[in-house]
């Protein structure tokens, strides 16, 4: 299981490493959309929401 999805669950001691060498490789996530000009304000909130959760996920790979 990713580590982000995961984080909150080992913090909790729900969930124990077991493998600690061994982690998923990268992946890469892609956003489509028709256009830029003329972009609803929702998608680009949405945008700027998936980009800062992801941040963190890139810091460490």
């Amino acid at each position: 299981m990713a580590e982000l999805f995961a984080q909150d669950y080992v913090a909790r001691g729900e969930l124990l490493r077991i493998l600690p060498d061994w982690c998923l490789p990268a992946a890469a996530c892609w956003a489509f959309f028709p256009e830029r000009r003329l972009m609803p304000l929702r998608t680009r909130v949405f945008l700027d929401a998936l980009a800062l959760a992801l941040s963190n996920c890139q810091a460490r790979n």
